[in-house]
């Protein structure tokens, strides 16, 4: 899945991706898109994400894959002040 949020121009692409690989499901994410520009508020830049989910365990399904999508954008809005962009 590809995951895109919005944060202050600060914070590191590397934080965020820390946060999402520490997420139970996450076998790899990787930094694919840093974006700044007029779209975009000041001070504000946009990092995009590629991430694998993977279980040890079972093969996952949609809504699993899902849940921890969604749990991975409160952790960035929490943590980082992020917002998911659309």
């Amino acid at each position: 899945r590809d995951l895109a949020v919005i944060v202050d121009s600060a914070v590191l692409a590397g934080t965020v991706l820390s946060l999402i690989s520490g997420q139970e499901l996450v076998a790899e994410a990787v930094l694919f898109d840093v974006y700044t520009g007029d779209n975009l508020p000041a001070g504000k830049c946009s990092l995009a994400y590629h991430i694998h989910f993977q279980s040890p365990d079972k093969t996952l399904d949609a809504e699993e894959v899902g849940q921890a999508l969604k749990d991975i954008v409160q952790t960035l809005e929490r943590e980082v002040n992020a917002q998911l962009r659309q």
